[in-house]
């Protein structure tokens, strides 16, 4: 009975010897891999950027060319006004036709305004979605468990004026020191640009 007893207390504890070290290792965590990329830097060499600008620029230009040619059509319709006879019904029907001319011109500007406003928006959303996809991808390939944010380069202090100012830029900072081998944005340009092509 006592022999009994021994055993029961023996295979107890070493039930609970076995259970409080394995748990020990079952909950010890895999060290965390951690990287960090410059979006700035990689948006300074991706070729979608580049074509992204150009295009911008293109359309910039569009706009430009039929704005002065719309404006052009308003200056004649107005030197046409200086012909017709003061008070005259002519005169009347050519000032209304200025004067509607004109403010479809400054409706048409505003529109043109808030499209490419709108088109540079979206462009620079979903070039940072194809920048999170190649982050995410190159992440995966590495074994790497975090990307964090890294600012190209220390903020310039010279142009605040205030110490709200300097707090400010200061709290914005989201890493203060990374080890140039943590850093993968070369990583993230060479997929991105292997993907544009």
């Amino acid at each position: 009975m006592k022999s009994t007893r021994l055993l029961i207390v023996l295979a107890a504890a070493a039930v609970l010897w076995f259970a409080a070290s394995g748990s020990s290792q079952l909950f010890q965590a895999n060290p965390t891999v951690l990287a960090a990329v410059s979006v700035e830097e990689v948006w300074l060499n991706i070729d979608d950027r580049e074509e992204m600008v150009a295009e911008m620029k293109g359309r910039r230009e569009e706009v430009l060319r039929e704005q002065e040619k719309r404006a052009k059509d308003i200056k004649n319709l107005e030197q046409d006004l200086e012909w017709l006879p003061a008070g005259s019904d002519d005169q009347k029907k050519k000032q209304a036709e200025v004067e509607e001319a004109a403010w479809n011109y400054q409706a048409w500007l505003k529109y043109q305004e808030n499209m490419l406003l709108r088109e540079e928006k979206n462009r620079y959303e979903l070039l940072y979605r194809k920048t999170l996809d190649a982050v995410s991808e190159v992440a995966e390939a590495n074994g790497i468990d975090i990307v964090i944010f890294k600012e190209k380069e220390l903020p310039s202090f010279k142009r605040l004026t205030k110490a709200a100012q300097v707090l400010a830029l200061i709290g914005n900072r989201k890493v203060l020191y990374c080890r140039d081998e943590l850093d993968i944005t070369d990583l993230v340009i060479t997929r991105m640009n292997n993907q544009n092509k």
